[in-house]
């Protein structure tokens, strides 16, 4: 396997009614939505979110305005850099992407039942199908739904790192929205855009009820080793050295990493995800780099599905680390969290034993 640095991302994440620390105790609630892990069918990669509960901020400029205020309206601001990957046939690229909200839908009707269990800085989420979930017919008098622009930004620009001194720029399209459909080039910078340790900075011009901005930035941090995890040809192991070398579930991980700088989250998800019937689990962990340290105890590792992929079965399981810091831009009544993620090329499938 051939991959130049690892892969690397920038991701933002938003909160809309603020980060909530959290409980350093074990805890059990249940809800009506899927808020966590693939239960799609199919393993999502991106499912499971990225947990930034009691997550460092920062953004390597001095800017200290990184908490998060309660708020009904918000949005995120995306770059990602993906290194070449001769295994994936994947050129290097970079990435700008960006949505906003103007308020947060109430609970509905799920078709999914999940539970979610606190130990430490880490939650399982189990999801099953909701039986008793009904879609209802769409009613064919009804005509076709009126869809209400999106708040946006105007055209929002990040400088920085090895992105060209013009900026990588996007602008709203359809419905307000920061998507070029079936343009794959929009947003896209065909080259590597930072380094590790690089400062990003955000600027927009304004519109749609979100006023202009600038100067607001992040430090990318650092990629490091997740020890004693180890991911080749998108298959991971953890302490062992062959892809049938699975997750011990009986008993707790632990994790270590060389870096301690006290303003980056390490972030895992385990995810396990059965295609035949909706169901999942997925761990999402996040500790501050500071400790060096972080575990996953052996109550939620017991919670994971226990993996028979295809093809001879249908329950999969695929894990992601990524290194996060993030700022948080309040633009009067919109709380953005600008931030930048590298993974170190922990991401693929692995197996429960």
């Amino acid at each position: 396997m051939t991959i130049s640095k690892g892969l690397r991302f920038g991701f933002v994440l938003v909160t809309a009614l603020g980060a909530a620390a959290v409980a350093a105790c074990t805890a059990e609630v249940t809800t009506n939505n899927a808020t966590d892990g693939g239960v799609d069918g199919a393993v999502n990669k991106n499912d499971g979110g990225t947990p930034t509960d009691g997550a460092a901020t920062g953004d390597g400029s001095g800017d200290t305005d990184t908490g998060t205020p309660a708020s009904t309206k918000g949005g995120s601001i995306q770059v990602s850099e993906t290194l070449a990957n001769s295994d994936l046939m994947q050129p290097a690229s970079t990435t700008l992407t960006a949505s906003f909200f103007d308020s947060v839908p109430a609970p509905g009707p799920s078709p999914l039942n999940c539970t979610e269990m606190m130990a430490d800085t880490c939650k399982l989420t189990t999801c099953t199908k909701n039986a008793a979930f009904d879609a209802g017919t769409p009613d064919p008098d009804a005509g076709t739904p009126t869809i209400p622009d999106s708040p946006n930004a105007g055209d929002i620009t990040v400088t920085g790192g090895k992105i060209p001194a013009a900026g990588l720029t996007i602008s709203p399209k359809e419905h307000k929205l920061y998507t070029g459909g079936t343009d794959t080039t929009y947003g896209k910078l065909a080259d590597l855009g930072f380094d590790d340790g690089d400062v990003l900075t955000v600027k927009a011009t304004g519109a749609g009820g979100i006023m202009a901005f600038m100067g607001k930035t992040v430090k990318a941090p650092t990629s490091v080793i997740l020890s004693p995890i180890q991911c080749m040809a998108f298959q991971c192991t953890f302490g062992g050295t062959a892809p049938m070398d699975g997750l011990d579930t009986t008993k707790a991980l632990d994790l270590t990493w060389p870096q301690d700088s006290a303003d980056t989250t390490v972030s895992l998800i385990l995810n396990t995800n059965d295609s035949s019937n909706q169901s999942s689990a997925t761990i999402t962990c996040a500790w501050n780099a500071a400790a060096k340290k972080g575990t996953i105890a052996a109550s939620l590792l017991g919670g994971l599905l226990k993996t028979n992929p295809p093809p001879g079965g249908t329950i999969s399981g695929f894990a992601s680390a990524s290194f996060t810091t993030t700022s948080l831009i309040q633009d009067g009544d919109y709380a953005i969290t600008f931030g930048a993620s590298v993974s170190n090329g922990t991401q693929g499938s692995f197996k429960t034993m």
